[in-house]
């Protein structure tokens, strides 16, 4: 476990903690002194003490939790899903496009940003790419930030950029519109014209996430819909658990929206994710430290996948990033439990958590 510091606290903005759910991530096999040794990775201001605690920890409760986690995986895994990882995940964009090129399928260069924030953000996943691209690229933005809008209008003005504050209602009614601007590119006899045109979708706004991507989804003409589908998953809710919100009652400042992060009161579960777009024909590629890939079936091949990538694996290989509110010891237990008792103990958190809040927040939470 490694831990970063945020600000002093933990329920304004606090610490994240960043870990490998199986605590065998941390051993290797050091051939050079034929001795078993640590690989630790630095990524923040993390204690020799600290870290060796977790890690003892996780090691104790191990074989107890292997077992708990084999007969979920038996009851939920799918079967017909694939265990190897491509190695490619959500964290950038460009290797994605870099791969359907490289698989001759057409692109045209357009792509839709739920949550840019003001593009200036080297982290967002389409940075390099609409920056290598800049001349070619099409495409629409959504932020509900008036501060960021200014910024973003600067800074990508060739960018259909479309502010205001995103309810489920406002895109129910709306959703159509977003992306007509892309329509001149995908119709029919555009230049990259036919089903799932656009190249990539990507949201990420710390709210109602999952809600925004399946209101466009099924708003959406198939033309309009994505290649590629890139979400920031929610890892304080580990597979089974499908958690997503819904929505937050009024505004936010700054230091509630970061308290709500800190306790895991945001975004959507990889395994809520995985639920929605399988409706849709989209498999998980990959997944590591906060942004999933999904893509849809027709395109898979460019990634060597003839089935989508198992949650519960890629859960598991990734290093995942949780708030304060949360230790990891917590976790663990309830990625371990079965799930009918980890779902009353993850519903006690959510609503503990509640407490602390300035606002109200709505979710929803199954197996």
């Amino acid at each position: 476990m490694l831990r970063k510091r945020y600000g002093p606290d933990p329920y304004r903005w606090g610490n994240y903690t960043l870990l490998r759910m199986s605590p065998a991530a941390y051993f290797v096999d050091n051939r050079s002194f034929w001795l078993p040794g640590f690989r630790l990775q630095d990524l923040g201001a993390a204690s020799m003490s600290e870290t060796l605690r977790s890690t003892a920890q996780a090691l104790l409760e191990f074989p107890r939790q292997s077992q708990r986690i084999a007969e979920t995986y038996l009851l939920f895994a799918g079967r017909s899903k694939t265990t190897t990882i491509a190695g490619i995940d959500g964290e950038s964009y460009t290797p994605v496009f870099q791969a359907f090129l490289s698989s001759n399928i057409s692109m045209s260069y357009t792509f839709l940003d739920v949550g840019p924030a003001d593009g200036e953000g080297h982290q967002s996943p389409l940075f390099d790419f609409m920056k290598a691209h800049r001349d070619r690229i099409r495409g629409v933005a959504l932020e509900g930030n008036e501060t960021f809008c200014t910024k973003y209008r600067m800074n990508w003005p060739e960018v259909d950029l479309q502010c205001g504050h995103l309810t489920a209602g406002r895109l129910y009614d709306h959703a159509p519109f977003f992306l007509k601007s892309l329509r001149s590119v995908c119709s029919p006899h555009g230049e990259g014209g036919g089903a799932h045109c656009v190249d990539v979708w990507k949201v990420d706004i710390d709210s109602i996430d999952c809600t925004v991507l399946e209101v466009l989804l099924r708003r959406s003409e198939l033309d309009l819909r994505p290649k590629a589908v890139i979400l920031e998953v929610n890892p304080h809710f580990p597979p089974p658990y499908k958690f997503s919100v819904l929505g937050v009652q009024g505004p936010e400042s700054d230091g509630d929206f970061w308290a709500r992060n800190m306790m895991g009161l945001y975004g959507c579960s990889l395994s809520h994710q995985v639920d929605i777009l399988r409706d849709f024909g989209y498999w998980l590629i990959g997944f590591d430290h906060k942004d999933a890939l999904f893509v849809h079936k027709n395109f898979a091949h460019a990634f060597n996948a003839t089935a989508p990538l198992d949650e519960y694996v890629a859960y598991s290989a990734a290093l995942i990033t949780i708030g304060s509110g949360l230790t990891p010891r917590t976790l663990r237990r309830w990625y371990s439990a079965r799930p009918h008792v980890g779902l009353g103990l993850i519903q006690q958190h959510l609503v503990a958590a509640q407490q602390h809040l300035a606002q109200e927040v709505t979710f929803s939470l199954s197996i």
